[in-house]
């Protein structure tokens, strides 16, 4: 387990959580972070047989496999053991068997106290759930930063939603560089519009 102790208080260590379930896009985002990110990173929908692969290429952060009671760290990326779901319990790790429903991702989120919603930036999946898109609508309105990836068919990708592009517009917002509030996923949900026709504005209302 760490030493070290981790970042609390008003100026907490800001978060990530993304959705993807496979290696390849995480490993793309993560390498893609700025070095200087600062942020701690959550993958709960990773595999643990995954950290193998993402440890084949350098990334800014150092990878681990959470433990509980663990500090959350900045400069860090986290995934679950095998069988098990992370949540965070005043500031440290947690470690949770699955619920009978759900993605791990809601189970994280859920997890988070009102304060840190908006120090979060989340990325879901493509064919989230409505419990998925009412979790983005609180993140959003904290002021945290919400990328919903929609579905694209194989061939036709769109490279504003890239792993890498979606690293530097958080990068860019973890360093205090990038809008937040209803202005940035706003402008997301136009790219989703315009590029796949998917009109996803149901998030901007959920609660």
């Amino acid at each position: 387990m760490d030493s070290e102790k981790s970042d609390e208080g008003p100026a907490a260590v800001r978060l990530i959580v993304v959705s993807w379930d496979e290696p390849d896009s995480a490993k793309a985002f993560l390498k893609a972070l700025p070095p200087n990110c600062g942020a701690a990173c959550f993958l709960p929908a990773l595999p643990e047989e995954a950290l193998a692969k993402l440890a084949q290429t350098p990334v800014p952060l150092a990878v681990k496999i959470a433990e509980t009671g663990a500090p959350v760290l900045p400069s860090h990326a986290y995934l679950p053991p095998s069988g098990k779901y992370l949540s965070i319990d005043n500031g440290r790790m947690r470690l949770d068997s699955p619920a009978a429903s759900g993605h791990p991702v809601d189970h994280f989120l859920r997890s988070l106290p009102p304060g840190r919603h908006g120090q979060t930036a989340v990325v879901f999946r493509a064919g989230a759930s409505g419990q998925e898109r009412a979790l983005a609508g609180v993140v959003e309105r904290a002021g945290g930063l919400v990328f919903a990836v929609p579905p694209f068919e194989p061939g036709t990708e769109n490279a504003d939603f890239a792993p890498e592009a979606i690293a530097w517009t958080i990068g860019n917002w973890v360093r205090g560089e990038a809008r937040t509030g209803s202005g940035t996923l706003e402008a997301i949900l136009d790219l989703v519009r315009s590029h796949a026709g998917a009109d996803l504005r149901a998030y901007k209302n959920l609660s």
